[in-house]
């Protein structure tokens, strides 16, 4: 009777932590215990204030969890729905969206990007909307300071295509990779052409209302938003609140925010096709080959590769006093999503140890 007691006692607090807990199948006694030890673990070893964790098993949002505060300053705790930066992690739903475009016919993946976003210097014009996506435009990214803690408000995407409109590509079109989030404002321009839609527009319609994503924004969330994590940098005393960039100059590559629970329904939306079909899914999530047939780590908003034995499809996000992870094992319809509120945190691991705890 007591071991019976124990087990309920333990299935309530698992519900207690859980979003969407009605349509949730319970998970085996161990697995929440296994990943708040493998969170609490990272928190006690990297000092950051907060995290979240969300996690989706064939293709179901199944669990979540928090950990931490919000910032040092007020104490607040981290909830499922707390609101961090998804950093880099952005790319994946403006590629997501950007297959929406193909699949309506409205948008040609090996078109000149040009046709769609005149705004890009005609130097470019070689680049298509492929090379865009998958990083072989030749397009740099970040240099200085002032780019990557940007304090300037930019009213249209087509205006931070003027930080690199004097810069020289850095080599032909689809010879090479090499990582771009400027090259991700050129997608959202593309989408705005395609669509006949505001970027902002379109991403809160057609990816998070259709993938009921209902603590997402573009950029930060309004101030009066209560649930919002501060972000913090790691100092010799221990973490420091950062200072927040202005995120209007990377928001199709690096600029959404967002909680932990609706990144996991982004992933199960994906896997349940409720945002793109299965050969979409797959173009995304394909190697793409360069000029001379090699290929590379990266697919549409992406990377891939094998790690123990699976095929892997990621993200990292990493930006001023925020870093998380969205990690799909795509044989299994897994995910996981981590997010923290402190910079450089071992992002990768961290999700790669709770798929180790999902697949037993």
């Amino acid at each position: 009777m007591r071991r019976m007691n124990q087990l309920i006692l333990l299935a309530t607090v698992v519900l207690s932590v859980s979003s969407n807990t009605e349509a949730q199948d319970p998970f085996p006694e161990a697995t929440p215990l296994a990943i708040d030890t493998i969170m609490n673990s990272v928190l006690e070893s990297g000092g950051s204030p907060g995290a979240a964790v969300a996690v989706v098993v064939d293709g179901k949002f199944r669990w979540s969890n928090a950990y931490g505060a919000l910032d040092l300053e007020s104490k607040i705790p981290t909830t499922p729905d707390s609101v961090f930066r998804f950093a880099s992690i952005s790319k994946m739903l403006t590629a997501t969206a950007t297959m929406q475009l193909v699949e309506a016919g409205k948008l040609d993946l090996d078109a000149k990007a040009r046709e769609y976003c005149p705004a890009l210097p005609s130097a470019n014009s070689a680049i298509t909307v492929h090379h865009l996506l998958c990083h072989q435009s030749g397009l740099r990214h970040w240099r200085k300071t002032a780019e990557r803690y940007n304090q300037t408000h930019y009213r249209k995407i087509e205006a931070t295509l003027s930080v690199i409109a004097d810069s020289p590509l850095l080599f032909e079109p689809g010879t090479a990779d090499e990582y771009s989030t400027p090259g991700y404002n050129v997608v959202g321009c593309v989408i705005e052409k395609a669509s006949g839609m505001k970027y902002a527009d379109y991403m809160q319609k057609r990816i998070f209302a259709a993938a009921d994503m209902k603590n997402s924004f573009i950029g930060d969330p309004p101030s009066k938003n209560k649930n919002k994590a501060r972000g913090h940098r790691p100092g010799p005393r221990g973490p420091r609140p950062a200072r927040e960039d202005n995120l209007s100059i990377k928001y199709p590559g690096g600029g959404l925010s967002g909680s932990v629970v609706d990144l996991a329904l982004f992933a199960e939306a994906l896997f349940q096709g409720k945002l793109v079909n299965s050969d979409s899914l797959n173009t995304m999530w394909s190697q793409k080959p360069l000029k001379d047939g090699s290929l590379t780590n990266k697919g549409y908003g992406c990377n891939i590769g094998t790690e123990k034995d699976r095929k892997v499809v990621w993200h990292i996000g990493g930006v001023s006093g925020f870093c998380g992870n969205l990690y799909f094992y795509p044989d299994r319809k897994a995910a996981v999503a981590v997010l923290f509120n402190l910079e450089a945190q071992d992002v990768f691991p961290t999700a790669s140890s709770i798929m180790d705890e999902l697949l037993k």
